[in-house]
């Protein structure tokens, strides 16, 4: 694992050929405030990768999040595994790089789709939350088809809904949750694969503070560089969290004749 954090644009492309020793402090002021806005370090996220700990696999019990988009930001879905919390990417789609800044770009929805019923066909799916922006019917889809065998409903209240999670309506929420995985990464009480995928989309977040804490965001509205994963990872322990505490989970426990060992 030595590839470099995805900063904002490297100094060829900011500084360009020829332009001197301004532009060279241009470069590094700029690179100094990428670090200064920083969601997390390359030093923090790496001290997470466990080595030891074995991938998501067929028959795990995990919970999920879905991220998806239509054409701009990337689409990705997160699996965390019930008793350790190890994170795993399911799935993943985004622009390819080299096409050009004004190419129209769409994401594969049945590839999307796919990740997600395979996920539910291999593995025991106590919670999947999805946010709803863009993906509204695909969300009451997936209601229908799996909200009976969940735990926890990602909406609960008048509105109550077993998958959607509108990320619009819940900053509070978010918030809150991305506060407390910034305190896991730090303790080191998450875990994960050393996927390089979901290495980048951390290193790219930049803090985003609001009236409830601080939350995550792009470097800009346009940029290239995607959080996707990284949202689908702070809602889906999230989920995970909520799981645990359902009287569901421990009710799983006293079928399997004691208490389900948990790691957090």
């Amino acid at each position: 694992m030595s590839e470099s954090p995805s900063w904002p644009g490297s100094a060829e492309r900011v500084l360009g050929l020829g332009q001197g020793r301004g532009g060279v402090q241009a470069v590094h002021l700029h690179l100094e405030d990428a670090a200064a806005t920083a969601w997390t370090t390359a030093q923090e996220w790496d001290g997470c990768h466990d080595e030891t700990a074995p991938p998501l696999a067929e028959g795990d019990t995990i919970v999920m999040m879905f991220d998806g988009s239509k054409s701009d930001d990337a689409t990705g879905l997160v699996g965390l595994r019930m008793p350790d919390g190890h994170a795993g990417v399911l799935h993943l789609q985004g622009k390819p790089e080299h096409l050009a800044a004004d190419t129209r770009w769409q994401v594969n929805r049945d590839e999307a789709d796919l990740a997600v019923r395979t996920a539910f066909e291999r593995s025991d799916v106590m919670g999947f939350f999805a946010d709803v922006r863009e993906f509204e019917s695909y969300a009451d889809g997936c209601a229908q088809e799996f909200g009976e065998q969940l735990l926890v409903e990602a909406t609960t209240g008048r509105n109550r809904h077993p998958v959607a999670f509108d990320m619009r309506a819940r900053v509070q929420e978010f918030t809150q949750a991305t506060r407390r995985t910034l305190v896991d990464i730090r303790d080191r009480t998450l875990t994960h694969d050393g996927d390089r995928r979901l290495r980048r989309h951390p290193l790219n977040a930049r803090r985003a503070p609001n009236r409830y804490g601080t939350s995550v965001a792009k470097e800009g509205r346009e940029s290239p560089h995607k959080i996707d994963l990284l949202v689908c990872l702070i809602v889906a322990r999230h989920v995970r969290r909520l799981a645990l505490a359902s009287p569901g989970w421990a009710k799983r426990a006293r079928k399997r004749g004691g208490k389900l060992r948990v790691f957090h």
